[in-house]
């Protein structure tokens, strides 16, 4: 399934039903899971990672935010400069 990102994490290994905190009362299913950009790995809510709202990692959706800003930015003062 391709995401925004151009590909869908690959679980590595399930880690099942956890606690997300030790106050929680409900358990999540979590999972092992790669990065499709960076290839590293990282654990996730696999019905997160399921439904598409979570496609990369922290530190690759925080780049990709950073690049789209500059090229916003850049092009605005292109469009300034005319």
């Amino acid at each position: 399934m391709r995401t925004k990102t151009g590909y869908k994490m690959k679980l590595i290994k399930d880690l099942g039903q956890i606690l997300a905190k030790s106050t929680s009362k409900r358990k999540q299913r979590y999972g092992i899971y790669e990065c499709p950009i960076c290839e590293k790995h990282i654990k996730f809510m696999t019905h997160s990672v399921n439904s598409g709202h979570t496609t990369e990692c922290r530190s690759c959706a925080i780049e990709i935010e950073r690049q789209k800003i500059l090229l916003r930015s850049s092009i605005l003062s292109y469009l300034k400069n005319r």
